[in-house]
């Protein structure tokens, strides 16, 4: 799903969200390189952060869908 965060990009998570909330996107400088709405709460991200989609299942109790962030749902900046 090219476009979308997956796991296997996501290196920090900052802060506290939960499923639906809108977060932001930043690059390894920090800056800001999109938003969107996140498909997982903040600690079912820091589980699998770092990983292969495919290692999801195994990892979190609920699975909806392989990406952090679908690319439907983020607006790049």
């Amino acid at each position: 799903s090219s476009g979308s965060l997956l796991p296997a990009g996501v290196k920090a998570v900052k802060g506290n969200f939960a499923r639906g909330d809108s977060v932001e996107v930043r690059s390894d400088k920090g800056e800001r390189i999109a938003c969107g709405i996140v498909n997982y709460d903040a600690q079912d991200v820091r589980k699998v952060m770092g990983r292969q989609s495919s290692e999801m299942a195994r990892l979190l109790a609920d699975v909806f869908g392989d990406e952090i962030v679908h690319r439907n749902n983020m607006v790049v900046l």
